[in-house]
């Protein structure tokens, strides 16, 4: 039997395989240049791709015993969806109805990720402890998309994701509205490139990938929703 969780670091985290599918991958909603950058695509294994296909190959009922039986073995407090890859297209449905019920299951446990796959996250709204990232490569995308839930933007430079969440205004006395920053989320990359080699990044805009001090803080993935209409987060 396939293991389906493994340890990003500290967390419990799905890895699907990076790339194209017609090479193999999950990464349905690739851009030129996200594929151009991508570094993960040269750490995909055989195990992620055992992983997808124990996903695709095995029946939706099946699949929730066994993570939630692997959740239980290891007291998962947070789970990470797509370390590396995506949700490919036929199995939306499936891994929508996975996390759900994940999320009945076990209600303490927050399920995060990153994702392309916009039917996906449109599946998945940003309530309770189920929160997914729409990731898009323009300011003008997120403000298109992120009164529905939580966008971020990709910096490929420095390996580092800027999140937004929501329009607020820009002063109480007019109605301009700018785009709501929630946060953001460091990656592999924030020890070795951004601090050293990018030190005019302002310090409030770097985040390390550490998603317990994200959680403690309210920020990145776990950050309040806000919703312009009432004025405050919920």
């Amino acid at each position: 039997m396939t293991k389906l969780i493994r340890n990003d670091g500290d967390v419990p985290t799905i890895f699907f395989p990076a790339g194209r599918a017609k090479f193999g991958g999950s990464c349905e909603f690739t851009t030129r240049k996200c594929r151009k950058r991508c570094w993960y695509d040269e750490f995909s294994t055989a195990v992620e791709k055992d992983v997808l296909k124990a996903f695709k190959e095995t029946s939706a009922s099946d699949l929730l015993r066994q993570l939630t039986d692997e959740v239980v073995e290891t007291n998962v407090w947070h789970l990470q969806w797509f370390a590396s890859g995506d949700c490919p297209v036929d199995m939306t449905t499936k891994i929508a109805w996975l996390i759900q019920q994940l999320s009945t299951i076990e209600p303490d446990m927050y399920q995060c990720g990153f994702t392309r796959n916009r039917p996906l996250w449109r599946m998945l709204p940003p309530t309770g402890k189920v929160r997914f990232v729409l990731t898009v490569e323009s300011m003008r995308s997120a403000k298109a998309m992120c009164e529905e839930g939580i966008v971020g933007i990709p910096d490929y430079d420095i390996g580092f994701v800027n999140l937004y969440q929501g329009m607020e205004k820009v002063a109480a006395s007019t109605e301009e509205k700018r785009i709501r920053h929630c946060g953001g989320c460091g990656g592999a990359w924030y020890s070795t490139v951004t601090v050293t080699r990018y030190k005019e990044i302002p310090k409030e805009h770097l985040f390390p990938a550490n998603c317990m001090d994200c959680q403690r803080c309210k920020r990145g993935c776990f950050s309040e929703i806000w919703r312009e209409d009432v004025g405050a987060p919920t």
